[in-house]
């Protein structure tokens, strides 16, 4: 079946990012990240100048990275609730773009 790496829902309360790998390999990162809650593979973001911008395409490009190493014959993807699909690592200007 299919599953993307990183999905983002830009909700009316909170912008969701769904990081597929989960956060646990990525704790520094996330300790640097800034005003955000998350749960085993959701990030939770009021308002992206909450966050360090870098950091979070950091984090993004190492999950895919990593997910390309673990599954590397299968074609990963970024989706959206819009179901854009971006068959690279995401930036800072689609997160904002979607928003």
């Amino acid at each position: 079946g299919e599953s993307f790496v990183v999905g983002l829902s830009p909700r009316k309360a909170k912008l969701v990012i769904y990081i597929n790998p989960g956060f646990q390999p990525y704790q520094s990162l996330m300790d640097k990240l800034g005003k955000h809650k998350s749960s085993v593979s959701c990030l939770y973001i009021n308002k992206l100048e909450d966050i360090d911008l870098a950091v979070l395409e950091t984090l993004i490009s190492k999950a895919y990275k990593d997910m390309k190493v673990k599954y590397p014959d299968q074609q990963l993807i970024f989706a959206s609730k819009y179901r854009t699909t971006v068959k690279r690592p995401v930036t800072t200007e689609q997160l904002r773009d979607a928003r």
